[in-house]
């Protein structure tokens, strides 16, 4: 159960890479929260994978999904917001998945093991804050990509940044 949760968290950070990769260069904002959730990711498989061992196991990171198979076909600026609308979409599904997988794994062990029990809790919460900036993010670029007139340039793709952080 625990291998599961930890190859999901594996799936997810690779799915955050992609949806950066989709980010134009120069929006900063946008970058800097995405790569903040990759290492908050990385940090949530970290303590899984500490997890297993520390119950006995050894932690096997394995991507079971290597790719986001995204290829809209629309040109040019529409084109380049629809693909990292695709890739931001495929990522709000990603965190839905991995959330619900959580849930499930928590009821299976709430009773035998409080410890694991409280980690898959605090990452329930973590992964439900970054799902939130994510679908954001996704409505943002949604209703840019219905309003954009492929005569102008792009205009910015900005992800909200939580408060208290700079925005660039």
């Amino acid at each position: 159960m625990l291998q599961d949760r930890l190859a999901t968290l594996v799936d997810l950070d690779l799915a955050l890479k992609h949806a950066r990769w989709s980010v134009r260069p120069g929006v900063f904002a946008t970058l800097e929260v995405v790569d903040q959730q990759a290492a908050t990711i990385s940090a949530l498989a970290n303590k899984i994978a500490e997890r297993i061992a520390t119950l006995g196991g050894l932690p096997e990171a394995i991507s079971r999904r290597s790719s986001l198979n995204v290829k809209p076909a629309r040109r040019g600026v529409r084109r380049k917001r629809a693909v990292a609308l695709d890739r931001f979409s495929e990522l709000d599904r990603r965190y839905h998945l991995a959330i619900a997988g959580h849930e499930s794994a928590l009821k299976e062990v709430s009773v035998v093991d409080s410890t694991t029990a409280q980690l898959l809790k605090e990452q329930i919460r973590s992964l439900g804050e970054q799902q939130s900036l994510i679908r954001r993010h996704v409505d943002s670029v949604s209703n840019k990509l219905a309003s954009v007139d492929p005569a102008q340039g792009p205009d910015s793709q900005e992800l909200a940044v939580p408060a208290g952080r700079r925005q660039s």
